[in-house]
């Protein structure tokens, strides 16, 4: 029995499909994620921030934000390929809803990752993280350890991050530690 070609192309585009995750971290695009990519204003947003950032002196968390599905993880892993060099210099954390250890939370592994972010520590961090996170568990990350990241908190406040019903200004301020992107609401953009 032979396989039909488009069928197996086809298949690809399955939700269930091995080739529907991006892992965000290393190029894991293959020539067909490439083929299928589209440049959207959210990920020229990141580029810039991106860009912007790798030159600060000072710690910078960067939140790529928003629901699952929402491209983020699949974003990261075409900017791995396009900024090798400067997205070199982040700790990439794709997935804050996952822990790496089976005997701590997601949000206790969070908490490990962003010590350098902590009132108490920023001023001297020089941490850069880019972290890919959906809304609710950055909202229940700030509920349980808000009163440690007053400075995070405040800045996911200030900017209205959970208010998914905002467009959200998410320009790069060089006077933060803190910036993000919000692809709630960029998909079709």
């Amino acid at each position: 029995m032979t396989t039909n070609p488009l069928l197996e192309e086809l298949k690809k585009l399955r939700e269930s499909s091995k080739y529907a995750v991006a892992q965000g971290t290393s190029s894991n695009l293959n020539g067909f994620k490439k083929y299928l990519h589209i440049e959207r204003d959210v990920e020229k947003k990141l580029k810039n921030i991106i860009s912007k950032a790798s030159e600060s002196d000072k710690a910078q968390l960067l939140l790529v934000c928003g629901n699952v599905g929402d491209g983020k993880s699949h974003i990261l892993s075409h900017l791995h390929d396009e900024l090798k060099s400067i997205i070199s210099q982040f700790t990439i954390h794709n997935d804050a809803t996952e822990s790496h250890n089976p005997n701590e939370s997601s949000n206790e592994t969070l908490y490990k990752l962003l010590q350098g972010f902590k009132d108490d520590k920023i001023g001297a961090s020089k941490d850069k993280i880019i972290l890919a996170i959906n809304l609710g568990t950055l909202s229940k990350f700030i509920e349980e350890y808000g009163d440690e990241f007053k400075i995070l908190k405040e800045y996911i406040s200030t900017n209205k991050i959970l208010d998914t019903d905002l467009i959200h200004n998410d320009e790069y301020d060089n006077k933060s530690n803190f910036h993000h992107v919000n692809f709630t609401g960029w998909i079709c953009k």
